[in-house]
């Protein structure tokens, strides 16, 4: 349309809030925009993309409804974008509100009860998402919902694999417990061979 045609008509803001404004460039970001990964990284996350987007479709099911939680997923490189192999980390961001907050911004410790029922003597997870996520739901402590959460986000990084390769490992691959049994600390899966 050029700009003489529109001129004469007044201008209605269709975004009025910031909460708004993100949400748009979110949205349209997710449809539009490309991730700067290197061209080895892009099979990894194709993957994690679509299980993500299909379970959190699922809005009546425990999984979809944790997901919904879900604002964002940013992958950092340990040692950096430079040079593969690359040591990846998945952060899930969520909206405010869904992670109980502690005093003195402690960690929860896990209970030993929901450290067997998450993970097995190696350490490694042996719930699928879909376990964690009703366990999670079920949840009414402030501890067992954080570590439920967390063990949740390492189920689903679990649950992807690279386009063109089956699945490897045993169900905790990649997502293992260290230090005292402190969620958000996880011993990475293999590194991404370079080519």
């Amino acid at each position: 349309m050029a700009k003489p045609t529109g001129a004469h008509l007044r201008r209605t803001p269709g975004l009025v809030s910031d909460d708004e404004t993100r949400r748009f460039s979110r949205a349209v970001a997710r449809k539009f925009g490309r991730s700067p990964f290197p061209d080895e990284v892009s099979p990894w996350l194709r993957p994690l993309e679509e299980v993500v987007s299909s379970r959190t479709r699922k809005a009546a099911s425990p999984e979809g409804q944790a997901l919904r939680q879900v604002v964002e997923l940013r992958v950092e490189a340990t040692g950096g974008w430079v040079a593969a192999p690359y040591d990846l980390t998945l952060v899930v961001i969520v909206e405010p509100g869904t992670l109980p907050t502690f005093r003195g911004d402690e960690l929860p410790q896990l209970t030993s009860a929901l450290n067997s029922w998450l993970y097995d003597d190696d350490g490694a997870l042996k719930r699928t998402p879909a376990e964690v996520a009703t366990r999670l739901a079920a949840a009414s402590a402030d501890d067992e919902r954080y570590c439920a959460m967390d063990g949740l986000g390492g189920g689903v990084g679990h649950a992807v694999h690279p386009e063109g390769r089956g699945a490897a490992g045993g169900a905790g691959r990649g997502h293992r417990r260290r230090g005292g049994g402190r969620p958000g600390r996880r011993v990475p899966p293999d590194p991404i061979p370079s080519k």
